[in-house]
């Protein structure tokens, strides 16, 4: 029963199109910054699949996938050894590539 209701918010946020990757945002273009309640409700649907990170830029060694929400570029996942990863300012932390899949973002172009 509970995997039900993960499943149902695993579907919930992928389905969210590209341009408007928050919940409740339903224009293409994005003029606006991503508020805090909308960010707020990202990371309230995925926060069984991630952890919060440490700091403002570091994640635990246990979860060291960054997982960035904005309503430019969508959710966005950033992998170690990636070009600017510890510039990178994280909303939630992942385990591995799957996981933040799961949750509804992906890697960055």
């Amino acid at each position: 029963m509970c995997k039900e209701s993960t499943s149902t918010t695993f579907q919930a946020l992928t389905a969210v199109a590209p341009a408007s990757p928050i919940p409740g945002n339903t224009t293409s273009s994005s003029k606006k910054p991503a508020s805090a309640g909308n960010k707020t409700a990202v990371l309230a649907a995925v926060q069984n699949f991630g952890v919060k990170p440490q700091n403002q830029t570091t994640c635990p060694s246990d979860a060291q996938v960054k997982g960035k929400i904005t309503n430019k570029r969508g959710n966005i996942y950033h992998v170690p050894k990636t070009l600017d990863y510890e510039k990178v300012k994280p909303d939630i932390c992942f385990k591995d590539a799957n996981t933040e899949q799961l949750a509804g973002f992906r890697a960055p172009e």
